[in-house]
């Protein structure tokens, strides 16, 4: 129940006014969310990647640096991530 609950968030769905609704619209939602979450993700890891590759490390550069530097691209991925998902859900729940 916790991930139709992670799932109904993302495609922004009201867990009250699903309770009375038919199974389909709860999976209808549920499948929105996931694919919402999917591509959320799939842009989040794509950012890193791309940040990774534009912006490698060089062979004599300090561990720590590299370290301190993929944090920094998780970070951003994070954010992006964040930002793409509540961009497809604000999309989702106003049509």
């Amino acid at each position: 129940m916790r991930v139709l609950n992670l799932l109904w968030s993302f495609a922004g769905a009201d867990r009250q006014i699903l309770d009375i609704c038919p199974a389909t619209d709860k999976i209808k939602n549920a499948a929105l969310g996931f694919i919402i979450l999917t591509l959320s993700v799939i842009t989040g890891i794509s950012i890193v990647l791309a940040l990774s590759f534009i912006f490698g490390s060089s062979p004599n550069q300090h561990i720590f640096k590299k370290i301190l530097f993929y944090f920094f691209y998780f970070f951003v991925g994070c954010i992006w991530f964040m930002i793409v998902a509540n961009l497809f859900r604000l999309l989702i729940s106003a049509t």
